[in-house]
């Protein structure tokens, strides 16, 4: 205190005596330091003065340097010994399934964090530092989920059924017996919490018989109609030819006799 009141009477007096002129000025400004707040009230100094400086919030001193400038015989203020620095608050912590990216991490700068492919991100994804420190928690990176994938009508899912689907997981269908599945049997949960593929059809392997199939099957009744009348007729013809032959023979026994 007393210090406070002999350089405030100093600088009052000074006028009266000519000296007022033949001071250092203000104190001047530092990189990320400033003068303690009874400095800040003077304007001059006389030669032999020294100000004392402290770091700026967020920043420290990096030397044990004395934190003083001193009013030169030049009026000029000596050059500072010390400096300082951001605060650093440490690398940021890593999160599984996840990266960041940081500028630096000393006072000021910022964190970002990303979740992997497959991944999304719950809390925060960007960190400031602080003079506490890194603000807020960890993000935490979950794998995607897809929703429950539709039943397919006449079929089921053979392989992969389970309460929740998540990025990466996939499942199998089957057609029911009588029924030949369309499209793609196997779809697989994607990273944008879609199924890569819609589920397949499934349609009974027996067709109903085209004009085409209906006119064939007449054409080959008919056929083997003809063929079965023409065996009939050579059957006829034959026993024909054979009766023919006996009664031929008879004849010519008769005449033998007479």
């Amino acid at each position: 205190m007393w210090e406070k009141i002999i350089i405030v009477a100093t600088v009052i007096i000074s006028p009266c005596t000519g000296q007022h002129s033949a001071s250092c000025a203000h104190a001047p400004s530092l990189p990320f330091a400033e003068p303690l707040e009874h400095y800040l009230l003077l304007q001059n100094f006389f030669v032999g003065t020294n100000v004392t400086y402290r770091c700026l919030p967020g920043y420290e001193l990096n030397s044990t340097e004395p934190t003083h400038i001193t009013c030169q015989t030049n009026f000029n203020w000596s050059k500072p010994l010390f400096t300082c620095i951001p605060k650093d608050c440490g690398f940021p912590e890593d999160i599984p399934n996840g990266t960041y990216v940081a500028s630096s991490h000393s006072f000021g700068s910022i964190v970002t964090y990303t979740c992997d492919v497959g991944f999304v991100s719950f809390g925060r994804a960007v960190r400031r530092c602080t003079l506490q420190g890194w603000t807020g928690n960890l993000p935490i990176c979950q794998r995607v989920r897809c929703p429950a994938p539709d039943q397919v009508q006449n079929g089921k899912i053979k392989t992969g059924f389970r309460p929740l689907y998540m990025y990466q997981d996939s499942i199998r269908y089957e057609c029911d017996a009588g029924y030949q599945l369309f499209g793609s049997s196997v779809i697989k949960c994607t990273s944008n919490s879609t199924w890569d593929h819609q589920p397949p059809t499934c349609q009974r392997t027996t067709k109903e018989p085209s004009k085409n199939t209906e006119i064939l099957t007449l054409l080959r009744q008919s056929i083997m109609e003809e063929e079965n009348m023409i065996t009939e007729e050579r059957k006829l013809l034959a026993a024909e030819k054979a009766a023919l032959e006996v009664l031929k023979e008879a004849f010519e026994l008769i005449d033998i006799a007479c």
